[in-house]
């Protein structure tokens, strides 16, 4: 007779199917600390195969490579998982407290990953008890300042290798999507973090959710201030300084001279097309909008392709008109809104596309959130007497 031998595996993948299967409203803190628990049966099981020689099973392939292929892990978190199990090795008091359920995955994580050279394990490993403490009661974000400290006293070079290693990994992608939505995301080395959180927060207090608009996420605000500077930064650096205060849109009026002459001009303005010049098509709204306030340019063609004629830049508000308008509205006239010109565009109070005239009596000032806002639906325009 062969001992039986039951897998505690078996044991577990019960247990959670029955927490699954559960409608009990479970302890959280409680269950937090099950499952990190489980991190800790993970990074020594990692490290246990690593040890054992079971991934390095191919001349051709690292264990990091048949990690991810065996738990189905992408090759970062793979080779992220493999060095924390292989540096915990290193740090006897925090693998006690891993195992325990004092301190989380991401406190093993800061600790592991600053162990690059013998010099920074040496320190980390002398101060290794007074480190697990502040993992204990504190976050992992407040023991990485620590651990930080430790591994540029390590270095010997006042820090300046690690602040170069982070300055090399920035990196921001912007990428056109569905329907010209962008999609953003990279990171920035501690001073450029720094710089950009102060610039959002401090844009995000200049533009408060006023009483009766629909309230913005966090999120949403920080776009509408990337939005808002980014777009300053436009008005302020424009080749002509006349639109240096404005920051004005440029449109082109492309005006096919083939389609003019076999379908009339009415067939050619219903069919207006509007796009932007990095992503693409954009609603008639939208368009409206943008037309409120703009350089135009009249583009005239034959077929798709030949350039007959591009007329001269005119502007629908001219700079005189734009300075009484300041003076007369001296922010934006959104009930509640304060904006100042600086943040603003003219809005006319009928378009012209509707025949509204190009007069001061027909202008408004509007900040840029609230004058697509206007366009879109959102609010209606104040009127002037």
């Amino acid at each position: 007779m062969y001992p039986s031998y039951e897998d505690p595996l078996d044991e577990l993948e019960t247990a959670l199917e029955k927490v699954l299967a559960s409608d009990y409203t479970h302890d959280l803190s409680r269950l937090r600390k099950i499952l990190d628990r489980g991190e800790v049966v993970w990074l020594r099981a990692v490290g246990a195969a690593a040890r054992a020689g079971e991934l390095n099973t191919s001349p051709r392939r690292g264990p990091a490579a048949e990690l991810a292929d065996r738990a189905r892990m992408t090759p970062t978190a793979a080779a992220r998982d493999l060095s924390a199990a292989r540096r915990l090795d290193d740090f006897p008091v925090l693998a006690g407290a891993f195992v325990a359920g004092d301190v989380r995955r991401d406190h093993v994580q800061v600790l592991t990953q600053a162990a690059t050279t013998p010099e920074r394990v040496a320190m980390l490993q002398r101060y290794e008890d007074e480190l697990v403490q502040v993992a204990k009661t504190h976050s992992a974000r407040n023991l990485s300042t620590s651990v930080g400290r430790l591994c540029d006293a390590a270095d010997g070079d006042d820090g300046s290798g690690a602040a170069n290693a982070l300055h090399d990994k920035r990196g921001v992608y912007l990428s056109p999507a569905f329907r010209g939505m962008g999609v953003l995301n990279g990171q920035l080395d501690p001073e450029q973090t720094e710089h950009v959180i102060t610039a959002f927060e401090h844009r995000m207090t200049q533009d408060p959710d006023l009483p009766g608009e629909r309230k913005r996420t966090r999120p949403q605000r920080r776009a509408d201030a990337l939005a808002d500077i980014c777009r300053w930064y436009s008005i302020h650096h424009d080749a002509e300084p006349a639109c240096r205060s404005r920051g004005l849109a440029h449109a082109g009026i492309c005006v096919d001279l083939d389609v003019l002459a076999s379908h009339g001009h009415t067939d050619v303005v219903a069919d207006v097309r509007a796009d932007l010049a990095h992503v693409g098509a954009v609603s008639a709204a939208t368009l409206q909008r943008m037309t409120c306030d703009c350089n135009v340019h009249r583009i005239l063609t034959t077929g798709r392709s030949q350039v007959l004629d591009v007329g001269r830049s005119t502007r629908t508000v001219t700079t005189a008109q734009w300075r009484a308008l300041v003076a007369r509205d001296r922010h934006c006239q959104t009930d509640g809104c304060t904006a100042g010109p600086g943040w603003c565009e003219a809005h006319h109070i009928t378009h012209w596309a509707d025949g509204g005239t190009s007069d001061l009596a027909n202008y408004t000032l509007k900040c840029w959130r609230h004058h697509r806002a206007e366009h879109e639906g959102q609010f209606a325009a104040p009127r002037r007497e």
